[in-house]
């Protein structure tokens, strides 16, 4: 249980820095935009366009360097994090609920993953496509939907163990 207390403390970490290097470096450089990753409910050709033609060449090396460093490790590990307490929250659980409980997350790390790979190609293509922006964006929201399914399952199985334990 040690492991998993390092590991989320580690993902904690790193989304602290991810997100703070994001509010104090990035969107003051972007007229207050957020960075495409941070917009839960996507973003139009229009929005994308837009964040474009403000971010200056300084600030896109920002994102494609030490952001996408963290933004690399950041989902590995609460990824990591997520299946470890859901797998040890879930000992009682049929086959079908433990597995869900690495799955979900599998889902969520694919999807940050390919949403790094499609932000970073429009970020650095020069004129993206109506249809690679609509494609990220979709991306970034099924990503928030996974997070959602996993929050919303660790918080079942909280709340199963809490009753459990309250019956003992």
């Amino acid at each position: 249980m040690n492991w998993l207390r390092l590991i989320t403390i580690a993902a904690a970490v790193n989304y602290a820095a991810l997100v703070g290097v994001g509010i104090l470096k990035v969107i003051p450089k972007t007229q207050g935009l957020k960075p495409f990753d941070l917009r839960y409910f996507g973003y139009s050709y229009d929005d994308a366009m837009a964040y474009l033609s403000v971010l200056r060449f300084d600030t896109a090396e920002l994102l494609l360097g030490p952001m996408r460093w963290l933004d690399t490790s950041f989902p590995a590990l609460f990824t990591a994090t997520l299946i470890g307490w859901g797998w040890s929250s879930s000992g009682w659980a049929s086959r079908h609920i433990r597995v869900l409980t690495v799955v979900l997350p599998l889902g969520y790390l694919v999807l940050d993953y390919l949403e790094n790979h499609l932000v970073a190609k429009i970020i650095t293509g020069i004129m993206p496509t109506p249809e690679q922006v609509s494609m990220a964006s979709s991306v970034t929201v099924g990503k928030f939907l996974f997070v959602a399914a996993c929050v919303v399952m660790l918080s079942a199985l909280a709340y199963r163990n809490t009753g459990q334990e309250k019956q003992i």
